[in-house]
């Protein structure tokens, strides 16, 4: 937690967002954020809190990057709320409260990464892949599959009712063990 006047002078920083970014609290009571921001967020940052300060919103929540005293970046969500304003409705204080989600973004990544790659990997080979979620009841094609089967990518949406491309002499056999296994009665 961060608390800062109109001038973006830090008046109190927690020792939790002083950690966070590998500071003892001492350190970070006279910093200005804005010289920790990641350089992408910094245009953001003014603007909202301009209008913040105009009163168009009393808070928000954004993701932001600050630099760790490492060098890196640390990913953050921010609660931004006026905490105190004048008789003229002038901001002259407010609260930054700080939630580091850097293991989490690194995780989205992560997964985005193998996404991109199993589907390269999908692709190269031109295999047929369907995917079924069994709660939403949603299939997934891949392309190469509606291709095979003459079908054009957008004709066959990722439908809750999968078995509607099985011939009808089939469907209830399929249906039937589609649903031991979702009841654990039968294994894949």
């Amino acid at each position: 937690m961060v608390v800062k006047d109109s001038n973006g002078s830090t008046l109190y920083a927690n020792p939790a967002f002083a950690n966070l970014l590998g500071y003892r609290p001492d350190e970070v009571a006279d910093f200005n954020l804005e010289t920790l921001l990641h350089p992408h967020d910094l245009i953001e940052v003014r603007e909202r809190t301009a209008r913040m300060r105009g009163g168009h919103f009393e808070a928000y929540r954004a993701e932001r990057r600050y630099r760790h005293r490492n060098g890196s970046f640390v990913w953050v969500t921010v609660h931004v709320s006026a905490l105190r304003r004048d008789d003229a409705g002038r901001m002259t204080h407010y609260l930054v409260q700080i939630v580091d989600i850097d293991r989490q973004k690194a995780v989205q990544a992560a997964l985005i990464e193998t996404e991109r790659r199993a589907s390269f990997a999908l692709t190269s080979a031109g295999q047929w892949v369907w995917d079924l979620d069994i709660l939403g009841r949603r299939v997934w094609r891949s392309p190469q599959w509606k291709t095979a089967l003459g079908y054009r990518d957008d004709e066959l949406p990722d439908d809750p009712e999968p078995w509607r491309i099985v011939h009808a002499d089939d469907r209830a056999s399929v249906e039937a063990a589609f649903e031991r296994v979702v009841t654990g009665k039968s294994e894949v």
